[in-house]
């Protein structure tokens, strides 16, 4: 089988920008998809397949031109496509070429191999655990072993003292980020925000807003709107801490919820994700119901937020993610 590997170039940016001639060290973050190349590189070469890998920064393989996916279809019997979904690419390329895409996902040792998409475009959506799920005891212990040492995907502030208890903690992302724009059912950030800020101010409660760690900048729109003189922002915290002491959690759809629940934190998001079976979906309607009901009485709804649910929810997870730490791993997932 001819195999094509696309790996986006891991020392530039991978939005739209500069690309120098010489090579940049690798972000701790990326580091993983190295491993995750050169383990599916090496598996593919054990079942005698020729491998061709293609880099490229991630964003031009996105401005691919037609006569480069001509010779793919009659060159290669396997295409690997980072960070996409198969309604990102020209219906016909997906028609007639095989794609199996691939994705870092919120615990950045795993991705996501998928001939769809990643989260809940993919195949493996929804995910749910059941009678058959086997609890991971190596991989929830890895868990909150990171969390007791103040880790999250991205850099954190050191943990600290912190006394606050009882209040509603909104999560912001990345206005732009894909997650939004493709699995958000249209609330944007700033929309779930002001539900979040105004739900607070009619039932007297408080509320902390942790800004998005890896582009403050993108903030600056919640930040005119909702400002540090008015309202509670914890950008210099480590989430570590703001999950422990939370009453309830509010996103759109943010990677933290996965990490609120190995603290059993009740999860309300708005948009679709990986985890969405086990918290609270709420809808522009019925936001002020979903946070009435939860802050109340919780233990009346209809997941119940015991450790064993979470953890067999977290383990039926793994199950379906590749560990680019384990190479048999990725190996299991190459056909």
């Amino acid at each position: 089988m001819n195999v094509l590997i696309l790996s986006p170039r891991l020392d530039v940016t991978f939005k739209e920008g500069p690309v120098p001639d010489q090579r940049g060290p690798i972000p701790p973050i990326r580091i993983h998809y190295k491993n995750f190349i050169e383990n599916l590189e090496k598996s593919h070469k054990e079942k005698n397949d020729n491998v061709i890998v293609l880099e490229k920064p991630l964003w031009q393989f996105s401005k691919t031109s037609m006569e480069e996916i001509s010779k793919w279809e009659k060159q290669y019997d396997l295409v690997y496509f980072p960070h996409k979904n198969n309604f990102q690419l020209p219906q016909f390329l997906y028609s007639k070429l095989r794609i199996k895409y691939y994705m870092q996902m919120v615990f950045p040792w795993l991705f996501q191999i998928d001939e769809q998409g990643w989260g809940p475009t993919s195949a493996a959506y929804p995910i749910m655990a059941s009678p058959k799920t086997v609890r991971n005891a190596e991989f929830i212990n890895l868990l909150r072993d990171k969390q007791k040492q103040g880790k999250s995907k991205f850099d954190q502030p050191s943990t600290s003292e912190w006394n606050e208890k009882d209040y509603v903690l909104f999560i912001c992302q990345i206005p732009h980020d894909e997650s939004i724009k493709f699995h958000g059912n249209g609330v944007s950030v700033i929309e779930a925000l002001s539900h979040t800020v105004n739900w607070c101010l009619v039932n007297n409660k408080k509320l902390i807003i942790k800004g998005h760690p890896v582009n403050p900048g993108s903030m600056q729109e919640m930040k005119n709107t909702f400002p540090e003189s008015d309202f509670t922002w914890k950008d210099s915290m480590n989430i570590n801490d703001l999950l422990k002491n939370s009453r309830i959690v509010v996103t759109v759809n943010s990677g933290v919820g996965m990490e609120a629940l190995l603290y059993n934190k009740p999860v309300v998001i708005f948009g679709k994700a990986d985890y969405d079976r086990i918290v609270y979906r709420a809808t522009r309607s019925d936001f002020h119901i979903v946070m009435d009901n939860v802050w109340s009485r919780p233990e009346l709804e209809t997941f119940h937020y015991t450790t064993n649910t979470n953890e067999n929810f977290l383990s039926e997870y793994y199950s379906k993610m590749v560990d680019t730490s384990k190479y048999e791993s990725v190996k299991n997932y190459v056909d």
